[in-house]
């Protein structure tokens, strides 16, 4: 089966809000093995939404529309649908009653009874998130959802009511898993996998992350069951070829993965920041149960407060600078010995914009007799701040892992 996505909404279009609908329905569609050549995002404008809507009634199977389900005038989605298949709309009774009980006590303008509409033959999707309800209508070859735009509405309806649509009408069953790797490269990844990714089934596919790849393997059968078998075979293959780099399945962040391991250890971490100015200490802290874990952090931009709070030598400043590989060192040892922590980690580099040396950064962890200091030059450009602060952030994370030897799992076991 193909599918599009078609995103409705002018403020997509102004950039005035960012589209997170079509990222979440295009991974959503291709955990479950169904194509997907076209994404559109267009206006609310009926003209040009019933060129979309009838073009892409030409070429693909099926059609997920996110927006344009309100009660306003500029929410076309339901009404140009109906125009572009030939079908009237009919006022669902039952609709109009959960619409009515929304309201309950207050003013309910009737211009929100638009929300009831149903084309002939439609079905309509319960929103148990919201007030506009989806629709669903299937006619001949092809299958047309309609979701409201807001992501706290779409995702769950998407889940709840068009997964085990689309699931029952092809008759199989899809399952991926995603396996998280760090410390390699997309075209290493490819290069040492390439044949793996001309599988039809299983597939294997990489996605890009910030200085990590992620890779899913996806299935498809008559059982959940017999998809997990597929999925573990082919993950057993890629495990001989980058099992090294591997440090997570489905999903699992670099501190997620570092707060469950440190957890279950009874290790405790604290991180010594520089260019990164905290990330790395909030983004441990953002998982649920990091206080088991996370004893200090401490941001040291300045020479002083190195020294100080840290105790890096004045001559290690002097001789080899704040950014280098002697400072890193003895920020982590610094941080471990004032936090009195199990493990000690560092940031220090240059972010910019501006300045030499952008994108040279220094990481460190110190755990026990170990202590590593690993080099960055990520050479990008002084646009990308951001961007370099958050590699220098994993870096750090993956190391901590690694000097531990938690990094992957233990007796090299991968569970699906």
């Amino acid at each position: 089966m193909n599918a599009e996505i078609i995103l409705v909404g002018t403020e997509l279009l102004l950039g005035d809000i960012i589209d997170t609908n079509g990222k979440y329905l295009a991974r959503a569609l291709a955990s479950m093995g169904i194509n997907l050549f076209y994404q559109t995002v267009v206006g609310d404008n009926r003209e040009r939404l019933l060129d979309v809507i009838r073009r892409a009634l030409t070429r693909s199977d099926i059609l997920i529309f996110s927006g344009g389900l309100g009660p306003t005038a500029d929410d076309l989605t339901r009404e140009t649908v109906a125009e572009a298949m030939g079908l009237e709309l009919k006022e669902d009774e039952e609709t109009v009653k959960r619409l009515r009980a929304f309201f309950a006590g207050r003013n309910m303008t009737l211009n929100n009874l638009r929300q009831a509409l149903v084309p002939e033959g439609g079905q309509v999707l319960t929103n148990d998130w919201g007030t506009a309800p989806g629709l669903y209508i299937k006619k001949d070859t092809k299958q047309v959802f309609m979701l409201p735009g807001p992501p706290r509405e779409l995702e769950p309806m998407f889940e709840a009511r068009v997964r085990p649509i689309l699931e029952k009408e092809s008759c199989r069953v899809f399952v991926s898993t995603d396996l998280n790797l760090y410390g390699i490269g997309e075209s290493s990844a490819e290069a040492k996998l390439r044949d793996l990714m001309e599988n039809p089934d299983p597939t294997l596919a990489p996605y890009a992350g910030s200085g990590e790849v992620r890779l899913r393997i996806t299935s498809s059968g008559s059982s959940r069951e017999e998809c997990l078998e597929k999925n573990r075979l082919m993950l057993e293959k890629v495990r001989e070829r980058v099992g090294e780099y591997i440090y997570a399945v489905d999903g699992e962040s670099l501190e997620k993965a570092l707060v469950e391991r440190f957890s279950k250890k009874g290790l405790k971490v604290a991180a010594a920041e520089s260019l990164t100015a905290g990330l790395i200490s909030s983004r441990i802290g953002s998982i649920p149960g990091a206080s088991e874990v996370m004893e200090e952090g401490i941001v040291t931009y300045c020479d002083r407060v190195k020294r100080e709070a840290l105790g890096v030598k004045k001559e290690t400043l002097e001789k080899y600078s704040a950014v280098s590989e002697e400072t890193a060192a003895e920020m982590a040892q610094g941080i471990r010995r004032v936090a009195g922590s199990d493990v000690g980690i560092s940031a220090t580099g240059y972010a910019g914009p501006t300045g030499e040396n952008v994108g040279l950064v220094y990481v460190g962890a110190s755990f026990k007799d170990k202590l590593i200091v690993r080099k960055l030059e990520t050479r990008r450009t002084k646009l990308e701040r951001n961007y370099i602060r958050a590699l220098a952030a994993n870096a750090a994370l993956a190391l901590a892992l690694q000097i531990t030897d938690l990094f992957g799992y233990e007796n090299g076991e991968i569970n699906l």
